[in-house]
């Protein structure tokens, strides 16, 4: 909590709160410019030195440090701070248990999905590993052909960091372009499954990037390609590579493909229609259990993120109720009824004592903060469920889908 509180003090101090001055409209820009380094360094600050001297540590993922590190460099200082408050007083509580299935990460830290609130994946930074790939492949012991072998191997187990660090490897080594194509392709696979998508998108695209296509690569790359769109929800190019995919060659998995896609943009028919085209090519539980997707998506009950702002608009906490998210909601009424009332209770003692409203100012700015916060969450919040009942619908059909991509290799 103290980490909130003094941020929210820091973005209040830059003045980025009130309105722009129309004589200065760079002023806020400026402000945040400066102070939000600041920010960053208190955050680092009190991860390394007071955080880690915690008894009871964060049990989510990401922690709220982290996130509001990341909210404050996407969005800015105050917008940032909105973000976090959404996340740390409302959405962080033990509803998150019950509301939907629970997302464990490997050291045993509930996951919070903070990359669906925050639009957009961390930028990856290939240096150190680079640096691994190259002292790999100038080993006098490097043997392209045991190297490769062992990569497949490391592959097909599962250990995609270890089979890509050695595809690398061979990529640097060998002058064989066949080679440089199948490795490039097999790393985009292991990015795809370490959730590095744009990473991904490169190698797939070093493995089309070739004078020819003698190898039957080109066909598998588009529909990985499409893959890792749909992964990411961006349907249209996730469209266009399974169609360029299917282009080069018929295939049933870029065909369900489309037909994932379909179901993302809630075009049931087309995706029902694409599903018939391969039921006599296709593995039969993998078009059952789209057929069941679709049925069960398209009985959902999904919430209005406008309605929920509304409502949090007019009463604090409301749209969270609405959403289906009720401690959340008892959280943020709590929250800004609190403020509203300390606001009051020193508007009323200032004026009657005839004292500078210093602390109706202040508890104002922390009411408004907290209510901006509010509605914000509520429109996240409805959409995040919507997002969550789709999900839980389409991850079966997701992971049938990559695992039928990747049994044609």
């Amino acid at each position: 909590m103290g980490i909130s509180i003094a941020l929210l003090g820091l973005a209040l101090s830059s003045g980025c709160f009130a309105q722009i001055p129309a004589e200065n409209p760079d002023s806020c820009e400026q402000a945040d410019g400066l102070l939000r380094p600041l920010a960053l360094s208190f955050i680092k600050y009190y991860q390394s030195h007071i955080s880690v001297r915690s008894v009871q540590r964060c049990p989510f993922q990401i922690s709220c440090s982290n996130f509001s590190a990341r909210a404050i460099k996407d969005y800015g200082l105050y917008w940032g701070i909105l973000r976090t408050i959404d996340r740390y007083y409302y959405r962080e509580n033990v509803s998150v248990f019950t509301n939907y299935t629970r997302l464990v990460d490997g050291s045993g830290r509930t996951v919070l999905d903070d990359d669906y609130y925050l639009l957009g994946d961390a930028q990856w930074m290939d240096q150190e590993k680079a640096g691994l790939n190259a002292g790999i492949a100038a080993s006098p012991l490097f043997n392209l052909d045991v190297s490769t072998e062992l990569a497949d191997s490391l592959f097909r187990s599962g250990s995609w960091r270890e089979a890509e660090i050695v595809y690398r490897a061979v990529i640097m080594k060998t002058t064989d372009e066949k080679l440089k194509i199948y490795c490039s392709y097999r790393c985009s696979w292991c990015l795809f499954h370490l959730g590095e998508f744009s990473n991904a998108v490169l190698w797939a695209g070093r493995s089309l990037n070739q004078p020819s296509d003698d190898t039957g690569i080109a066909w598998r790359a588009e529909l990985l390609l499409g893959l890792i769109y749909s992964q990411q929800r961006l349907t249209p190019l996730a469209s266009y590579h399974f169609q360029e995919s299917l282009s080069i060659q018929t295939n049933a998995p870029a065909k369900l493909g489309l037909a994932f896609v379909k179901m993302q943009e809630e075009d049931w028919s087309k995706s029902l229609s694409l599903i018939e085209d391969v039921r006599e090519s296709g593995d039969v539980k993998v078009i059952r259990l789209f057929e069941d997707a679709i049925e069960n998506a398209r009985s959902l009950s999904l919430k209005s993120p406008f309605k929920a702002k509304l409502f949090s608009a007019i009463l604090p906490g409301s749209g969270q109720f609405y959403s289906s998210h009720p401690v959340d909601g008892l959280q943020a009424f709590l929250f800004v009824s609190a403020f509203g009332y300390a606001t009051w209770s020193s508007y009323r003692f200032e004026r009657d004592k005839g004292k500078p409203m210093f602390g109706a100012a202040i508890g104002s700015i922390f009411t408004a903060t907290f209510y901006l916060a509010n509605v914000i969450g509520a429109g996240e919040t409805a959409k995040y469920r919507n997002y969550r009942l789709k999900r839980d619908i389409f991850d079966p059909v997701k992971e049938a889908l990559i695992e039928t991509a990747v049994d044609i290799d």
